[in-house]
């Protein structure tokens, strides 16, 4: 088994138990996985709490990081249905919490 690094503990599962549900749904749709560094999270993470005053978790903002590079790359179109699952707070991460807080 493939040894992962991350700091984000969700996402250290090595066959997450969702995807073979959601890659058919993806790529009948049309849709593509994204893949987002770990290091870049905290600049999303800035960019949400100035921009929306909300101040996520690493592993929401995973999810916003792929959701700003897919509009970045015209993937998402305007008057497109998008659903970004998340519900994580940065609580449960004061790494991520202090890494955001230290340059705003």
């Amino acid at each position: 088994m493939k040894e992962i690094h991350t700091r984000i503990g969700i996402l250290t599962a090595a066959n997450p138990g969702n995807y073979p549900l959601l890659a058919p749904i993806v790529r009948r749709s049309g849709g593509t996985f994204l893949r987002v560094k770990e290091a870049e999270l905290p600049r999303y993470g800035r960019e949400m709490r100035q921009s929306r005053g909300v101040l996520l978790g690493p592993a929401s903002m995973v999810c916003y990081a792929g959701f700003f590079q897919a509009v970045d790359r015209g993937l998402i179109h305007n008057g497109d249905t998008v659903l970004l699952n998340t519900g994580e707070g940065c609580e449960r991460a004061q790494w991520f919490k202090t890494e955001v807080e230290k340059e705003s």
